[in-house]
């Protein structure tokens, strides 16, 4: 039994891994229609509306037991880079940024963040910051780029072996939402519930440390006491 929970848990992992992969090197995000909607939200609008709609997402995927499970996980790293990314918008628009300050990298680098790998991250500022206590204001580069259109999707890129790592964590924080899945067509009013708060939680957590990371790459906040610590657990 314990050899086939494993087994199981190696192949979620690995679909994890594999359509986090798919999403940020070939789908990619459409960065600035997410700032140009979230440019005038406060970072907590932001977090509530994102995680109101992961919520909602995660909840009605349920009803499809077997085949909703990838394109629930697509869904779910989705609804959780929209949620970096109008967390992003809605600081840089506050301290006078445009679209630019925004890069699609940024959407890897919070996921490295999320799942304890902050020596990981590109974004030198924030890694500045956040790791060595040193705040910079590293956005005079952002001039010499050209601001970003409306339905061009940035790509990015993320090394197998961080996919692997952040699927792992997520892998963990989903194992009763994959449960819910098996069950969802059985008894599917109680595991949808669930199924949409777990998606709700995990993106608030996404949304939590991406304000930070933001806070850090932007040059505005060092991350609060404790913050390296509660990430590595």
């Amino acid at each position: 039994m314990a050899t086939s929970s494993a087994s199981n848990t190696g192949e979620s992992e690995n679909k994890v891994r594999d359509t986090l992969i798919w999403l940020i090197e070939q789908r990619g995000f459409d960065v600035a229609k997410i700032y140009d909607l979230a440019k005038g939200w406060s970072v907590a609008e932001a977090r509530n509306i994102n995680c109101g709609l992961s919520a909602i997402a995660g909840a009605g995927s349920v009803f499809v037991p077997i085949a909703g499970i990838a394109w629930d996980v697509v869904g779910l790293l989705e609804g959780m880079a929209k949620a970096s990314f109008s967390v992003g918008s809605a600081i840089a628009s506050r301290n006078g940024l445009d679209a630019r300050a925004l890069d699609a990298q940024d959407y890897v680098d919070v996921l490295l963040l999320w799942a304890g790998m902050p020596e990981a991250m590109l974004d030198v500022a924030a890694k500045q910051a956040i790791i060595f206590g040193n705040l910079n204001v590293a956005v005079g580069s952002m001039a010499a780029k050209a601001i970003p259109k409306v339905g061009v999707f940035a790509h990015a890129t993320i090394s197998a072996t961080a996919a692997k790592k952040i699927a792992a964590k997520l892998v963990a924080k989903l194992a009763g939402k994959l449960v819910s899945h098996g069950f969802g067509w059985i008894i599917p009013f109680l595991p949808s519930a669930l199924n949409g708060s777990v998606n709700a939680w995990i993106t608030w957590s996404i949304a939590d440390v991406a304000e930070v990371y933001y806070n850090a790459k932007f040059g505005i906040a060092l991350p609060p006491s404790g913050f390296l610590k509660t990430i590595k657990n």
